[in-house]
């Protein structure tokens, strides 16, 4: 049986975007939000469609669109036109593999060369020693456009060279936040109410991540504790 992302590699064309009368009025709201904004990065147009997909970990309660699915997870990682770790073993239960940075690869796919996705994107230490050898400057959280790549540090014990691998959705600066899209992490999953905690999930999210202090104690998309903020942010030009 094909993954949903195998499924969806198979077809020329994008997924269609949900049918707008099986959403609630919240969802649709956010569906008619990110119509408005033109252009999306490509990479972060296939993150959106991956998040529409519904992947939870393995042995997480369904909700909404949102199911357990250990073989798309293993897709991200393993698949060689998306994540392109082809030689590691299968992915089969939570934990298994940090895999925030495959999800991240896989958004770009072909667009960014399989040997960068390989290395750069394997984890936040190789990240940003693949930035220091290649020139890639580091920017700061406040610079963050639509489609960089933002690492975020935990506020406390943090690893030095950042915890977890994000994709920038959109920027607020005004609420001092940045919306991600994020692969191994625990926020608002499609189906979902937003901004209610209770209702989140692991798997492929989206929540967003203060730029400094945080201004509010929680993330108004995922309702989750502001734990971790933008910490450094990575810009790639990808090849079309």
């Amino acid at each position: 049986m094909l993954s949903a992302v195998a499924r969806w590699l198979n077809v020329p064309t994008l997924p269609p975007r949900l049918d707008p009368r099986h959403l609630r009025r919240v969802e649709l709201q956010a569906v008619l939000e990110l119509d408005a904004r033109e252009p999306t990065p490509p990479h972060i147009a296939k993150a959106l469609d991956f998040w529409r997909m519904g992947t939870l970990e393995p042995g997480q309660r369904p909700i909404g669109q949102a199911a357990p699915d250990a073989e798309t997870i293993d897709e991200f990682i393993r698949n060689r036109t998306l994540g392109a770790w082809d030689w590691v073993e299968p992915y089969e239960k939570n934990g298994h593999r940090a895999w925030c940075g495959h999800f991240a690869a896989a958004c770009f796919g072909e667009s960014m060369p399989i040997e960068t996705r390989k290395v750069a994107l394997a984890s936040t230490y190789r990240l940003h020693a693949y930035g220091a050898d290649h020139g890639i400057k580091r920017l700061a959280p406040a610079d963050a456009r639509p489609g960089d790549i933002l690492v975020v540090k935990n506020a406390s014990g943090g690893k030095w060279y950042g915890d977890h691998v994000t994709l920038v959705e959109r920027v607020d600066p005004a609420a001092g936040l940045i919306h991600t899209i994020e692969g191994n992490a625990r926020g608002w999953v499609v189906g979902a109410p937003k901004g209610s905690a209770t209702h989140t999930r692991e798997g492929v999210i989206r929540r967003t991540r203060p730029i400094g202090r945080p201004s509010r104690a929680r993330c108004p998309v995922s309702g989750l504790r502001q734990t971790a903020g933008a910490f450094a942010v990575y810009r790639w030009t990808v090849r079309p």
